[in-house]
């Protein structure tokens, strides 16, 4: 189920959102499983690139893209502003586990990758995204 949102012309494919959430989930258990810091900064400047509307130099958005076209996978566009949200949304997930990585607070390190996998997780498979949801709540009113 798609959700319209008239606030915005701009249009995303969302089978490379999909893709880019498998590659976030990747990511984060690399970062949980290595402790290399810079996967979690990576991780900052490619959801920083998409929830700024720069999604066309996100690596991790490039690598999705040029998956998609290897293998001819339809494109499916849906709007682009709830993705943008979703990214933000990301994106200070990103910057609190980086903060709490440095704190050395590393319970709370695992629950919010743990949160995010999840939830990347559900984009991933079954194209459920709460960022959208969220988005959709406040401002589709």
């Amino acid at each position: 189920m798609s959700e319209v949102c008239p606030i915005s012309s701009i249009r995303v494919n969302e089978k490379q959102a999909r893709l880019n959430a498998f590659l976030v989930i990747a990511s984060i258990l690399a970062f949980l499983l290595t402790a290399q810091k810079w996967i979690i900064y990576f991780l900052i400047l490619d959801f920083a690139l998409r929830a700024s509307n720069k999604g066309k130099f996100s690596p991790l958005a490039i690598v999705s893209k040029t998956i998609l076209s290897l293998l001819k996978i339809e494109t499916v566009m849906v709007d682009a502003q709830p993705k943008l949200f979703a990214a933000t949304l990301g994106l200070i997930f990103c910057i609190i586990i980086a903060i709490l990585q440095f704190m050395q607070i590393n319970f709370f390190v695992i629950i919010l990758s743990s949160i995010l996998i999840l939830l990347a997780t559900l984009e991933a498979c079954i194209g459920f995204c709460l960022g959208c949801k969220i988005y959709s709540l406040f401002y589709n009113r």
